[in-house]
């Protein structure tokens, strides 16, 4: 088969969505597909052809896909097309439809109704809208829930790390370049308390990442470990004996790694995940950083105290719940659906 993905990355599309295709892209490769990425414009190439894929620039408005609709000729060819936008508008899909191959979409907004072949809602914030009623007489192919979390393959194979030393090691990330500080602030808290004698933070930060003196400060005497443009994430959760992290991907991810974590939000979209784990006693939910930072500090170190006490063997449980929840095979069971198996 040959298969499209339509995605971009820019200032205002962050890497998730490239990503995430990437890994879904490397799955039907596995299976013996043919891929070509195709952009509005040159930002995804470097992406791309760092990861070996085919690539393509239309160029349109990455943000207004009308005017990518006289250009859509150049995905003739494809037996299927996997989109992840969310610029998307109905005149966009009747046309790609038009193309004669099966489209695949990513939806996380619901934005209105999709006229494609399948549909893939991994958010737990699917159960918001009655998918299967709004989609039967369609014909439309639901692939809803958890179950198609897209994570590396990284993530699907668990091995059970236990860390020497006696350290309560803490793995703390925000994602991307951390604008509002929320590493620093939760590791100065951390430290200020006072109630961790024995911890070590280790913070996973993103390419923009600044490092201030302080932090700088911080590593130079073993209290930080920091981790930045790291390939093999997964190890280095696992490592760990809790998380701290955004609800969003690492939340998923560490959820694989059976680590037990705290939640907290600082973005609209990423509520339903966090109340989501919440509600199933899998991951606490510190609160929004928006809502007071005092305030949301001191929920979170109440939320790592909770954690402290459990038990080694208890936190392994909880682990083991953790993944039951996520294995960390959602993108080859994607792949599969887009091939037909499923």
């Amino acid at each position: 088969m040959k298969i499209g993905i339509r995605a971009d990355i820019n200032e205002t599309v962050a890497t998730g969505h490239f990503m995430r295709c990437a890994t879904i892209a490397d799955e039907l490769i596995k299976k013996g597909a043919s891929i070509t990425f195709y952009s509005a414009d040159d930002e995804v190439a470097s992406f791309a052809t760092q990861r070996g894929f085919d690539h393509k620039v239309l160029g349109s408005r990455w943000d207004d896909l009308k005017t990518e609709i006289p250009l859509l000729g150049a995905m003739e060819g494809c037996d299927a097309i996997l989109l992840d936008t969310y610029y998307v508008v109905p005149e966009y899909m009747k046309a790609l439809r038009g193309l004669g191959a099966k489209i695949i979409y990513i939806d996380d907004l619901h934005k209105f109704h999709y006229v494609v072949d399948k549909l893939i809602n991994y958010s737990p914030s699917y159960t918001e809208y009655d998918y299967k009623k709004e989609y039967e007489a369609d014909g439309t192919k639901l692939y809803l829930g958890t179950d198609y979390v897209p994570l590396r393959p990284q993530f699907s194979t668990y091995k059970d790390v236990d860390h020497e030393g006696d350290d309560f090691r803490i793995f703390i990330t925000s994602g991307g370049m951390d604008t509002f500080g929320i590493c620093e602030k939760i590791i100065r808290s951390i430290k200020d308390s006072g109630r961790y004698s024995n911890a070590r933070i280790v913070l996973l930060a993103g390419r923009s990442f600044q490092v201030t003196d302080y932090l700088k400060g911080l590593i130079e005497e073993s209290f930080v470990e920091i981790h930045q443009n790291v390939s093999d994430v997964a190890s280095i959760m696992r490592s760990c004996d809790i998380g701290i992290t955004p609800a969003g991907t690492t939340l998923y991810e560490l959820s694989a790694c059976k680590v037990p974590s705290i939640s907290y939000t600082f973005t609209d979209n990423q509520m339903a995940d966090a109340h989501f784990f919440d509600s199933l006693k899998l991951i606490a939910y510190a609160g929004d950083f928006r809502d007071g930072e005092d305030q949301f500090l001191q929920s979170l170190l109440n939320k790592i105290d909770d954690l402290n006490r459990l038990t080694l063997s208890d936190r392994k449980a909880l682990g083991i719940k953790m993944h039951d929840m996520i294995d960390g095979k959602g993108a080859e069971r994607i792949a599969d659906a887009i091939m037909g198996v499923l």
